[in-house]
């Protein structure tokens, strides 16, 4: 999911902008992306898509892609390779920051 800044913002970004990734947890982060019409978007979140076109709800949701995510999900939690849990665990507290 990508939030669309307002027009009334003072920023004129030109190009993308990305985050010093953590090459412990392969992710690429949230960045700024501007379009060809002047707006400027920031994201992704890390909020699963359960599809490559599911943008909102359950519209666009892959049921294959859906199973695989928690399939791969779950293994990673399990093996806690580089410290998984406590990344996602992080990722998903900065995401309900967003809502409360």
């Amino acid at each position: 999911m990508y939030w669309k800044l307002r027009s009334t913002n003072h920023y004129d970004f030109k190009t993308n902008i990305y985050t010093v990734p953590d090459l412990n947890v392969h992710f690429l982060g949230i960045h700024i992306t501007p379009n060809t019409k002047g707006e400027i978007f920031l994201g992704p979140t890390a909020f699963p898509a359960f599809g490559k076109e599911n943008y909102s709800g359950l519209k666009g949701l892959e049921p294959f892609a859906t199973t695989k995510f928690i399939q791969d999900l779950g293994k990673q939690c399990i093996l806690n390779k580089n410290g998984f849990r406590r990344y996602a665990k992080e990722e998903a507290l900065k995401g309900l920051n967003l809502y409360f």
